[in-house]
């Protein structure tokens, strides 16, 4: 058998994954498994989580196998999992599935097949991991923990993000950017992450500007104050482990960094950027500290103004990798009525939350006590626990915008949802008339509040879901 990307995966590794299906129920045949316990992968769990036993960590294995296969295959991954983690009979799922038994069993062998290519190149990847030197296990153990187990349709993204930052010529300064939940952090560490393995860096320097974070339905505000270049110098000093520098002057305190810098490979991460105190300061600073360091920025508002800076600007997810996260995070959570929803229900997800993680991640959270319809009402609204999610994605924002950004914004649930051009919202905005149209339309494209696109040779202006619910909601008048 050969996985797509051409590995060809041992016959014998398929039999063990079904071997190991069968004993999913049976903790004391699955912990007796020692060809499976022997994985890097199920070596790794356990580890990381002794109190599981060999059998916890098997199933455990097991699970994010079918967690990811649910996402490509998720008729597969249903039978797979009605077959060997609920223990249903052949017959029974047949039935369910209105197939015959021998249909289903064929289902099921292909089933397993794809996730035994899954798990293969899991245990590939678990033994690269393992294979790491002391320095570089110590460098990933500094990035932010990830809150993710899978990226979802950034795929070309990632690679372009890689491509910028393995650059030894040029790209010294790279921003990702984009609206609030939709995945700039998530995607920075991945890149990170596989940057470090393959070598590229040898030292990360993450540093956060986080002032408030979404959590437990609500934002929880980070305290202290915010960032400045003088405290980016300090907390650069730290880990690079050069002591305080703060006695220093600015201009020594550079130097010794930037010797620093030059020794290895290095990239610093500035994350939440917007919320710094000064956010020019902060990006002139980092351009004179850069050069072979590299720096990544992670900002709602775009920076690409700024010539030194190379920007890549994230999207929402797309109808199918939206439906693909929801499934996965349902999964993980264990939402029961989203995973027995049906698909028009995920779809009304998908689109209420415009293809936003985070909003996925709030909905599905208040989905384990609440209806679908109230949820996805509230959210639409702004009221409720909606009301805390608005104000964290976009109340920054939206108060520090000038009047006539904020009478721009407001006009556009007046325009064709799906984009207008630079004619239409001039001729229904009226901001033009007083010669402050073209900079508003600039201050709201790089607060990431408008979307911009091209078609046919034309700009075409649009905004997202979640903030045409924001610009509706009472928040705006309050």
């Amino acid at each position: 058998m050969t996985g797509k990307e051409g590995t060809r995966i041992d016959p014998a590794f398929v039999d063990l994954i079904r071997q190991a299906l069968r004993a999913y129920r049976r903790g004391d045949v699955l912990a007796s498994l020692t060809q499976f316990n022997d994985l890097q992968m199920v070596q790794d769990q356990l580890r990381r989580r002794p109190a599981l036993g060999w059998a916890g960590a098997a199933r455990a294995v097991l699970d994010a196998g079918l967690d990811r296969l649910v996402q490509a295959q998720p008729e597969a991954a249903h039978i797979l999992r009605d077959r060997f983690v609920k223990g249903r009979s052949a017959l029974q799922v047949a039935l369910a599935c209105n197939y015959s038994e021998r249909t289903l069993y064929d289902r099921q062998h292909e089933a397993q097949e794809a996730l035994a290519e899954i798990l293969w190149q899991g245990e590939a990847a678990a033994r690269r991991r393992a294979q790491l030197g002391e320095s570089q296990q110590r460098v990933l153990d500094g990035l932010p923990p990830p809150t993710y187990s899978r990226l979802f349709g950034v795929g070309d993204k990632l690679e372009r993000l890689k491509g910028f930052l393995r650059d030894e010529r040029a790209r010294w300064l790279v921003a990702v950017d984009g609206m609030g939940g939709i995945g700039k952090t998530a995607l920075s560490r991945a890149a990170v992450e596989e940057l470090v393995i393959e070598g590229r860096f040898e030292a990360v320097a993450w540093i956060t500007a986080q002032q408030r974070f979404f959590a437990w339905g609500r934002a929880h505000e980070v305290g202290g104050p915010a960032l400045t270049y003088g405290a980016l110098l300090e907390e650069l000093a730290q880990a690079l482990q050069l002591g305080s520098l703060a006695a220093l002057v600015e201009e020594e305190r550079e130097r010794r960094l930037r010797a620093a810098l030059r020794r290895r490979p290095t990239l610093i991460v500035v994350d939440n950027l917007e919320t710094a105190a000064d956010v020019q300061a902060l990006v002139m600073g980092l351009d004179r500290l850069a050069r072979p360091a590299k720096a990544l920025l992670t900002t709602r508002h775009r920076i690409s103004a700024c010539e030194q800076v190379t920007s890549l600007t994230l999207a929402e997810l797309g109808r199918d990798d939206a439906l693909a996260f929801i499934r996965c995070h349902a999964a993980e959570r264990n939402v029961p009525v989203v995973l027995a929803a049906s698909e028009a229900n995920l779809e009304r997800i998908a689109q209420v939350t415009g293809g936003n993680p985070l909003a996925i991640k709030l909905v599905l959270g208040q989905m384990l006590s609440l209806p679908l319809d109230k949820v996805l009402a509230d959210l639409a609204a702004a009221r409720g626990t909606g009301t805390d999610f608005y104000r964290f994605i976009f109340y920054y924002s939206w108060q520090r915008l000038s009047q006539p950004a904020r009478e721009l914004l407001l006009h556009m649930p007046l325009l064709d949802p799906r984009g207008a051009t630079w004619q239409d919202l001039s001729a229904v905005s009226g901001v033009s008339l007083n010669g402050n149209f073209d900079p508003a339309l600039l201050e709201l494209v790089n607060a990431s509040l408008f979307n911009v696109g091209c078609a046919q040779g034309e700009m075409w202006y649009s905004i997202h879901r979640l903030t045409e619910y924001f610009i509706l909601s009472d928040l705006v008048r309050e």
